[in-house]
C-alpha cells in the first residue's frame, strides 16, 4: 500500500505508533497539511493493519483506531 502518509507507519515499530508523531511525519514529508485529508488516509491506514498487519500491528492498529473513535 503505497499511499500519503503510509511509510510512517513502515519505518516505525509498532509500539511507537502514535497520532502526533503520524502528523509529525506528515508534516516532514510535505505533504498537504488539511486536516479531513490527514484524518482520512489515519483512519484508512488504521484499518488497513487491522486487516492486513501482523498481530502486533493488528493489537496496536485497533488500540489506536478506539482512542479516536470518539472524534468521529
Amino acid at each position: 500500500m503505497e499511499k500519503p502518509g503510509f511509510t510512517y507507519w513502515t519505518s516505525t515499530p509498532p509500539n511507537q505508533w502514535d497520532s502526533l508523531r503520524y502528523h509529525k511525519a506528515w508534516e516532514a514529508a510535505g505533504l498537504p497539511m488539511d486536516k479531513g485529508t490527514i484524518t482520512l488516509a489515519f483512519r484508512n491506514q488504521l484499518q488497513w493493519f487491522e486487516s492486513n498487519g501482523s498481530e502486533e500491528e493488528k493489537k496496536v492498529a485497533a488500540k489506536l483506531s478506539e482512542k479516536f473513535q470518539w472524534q468521529s
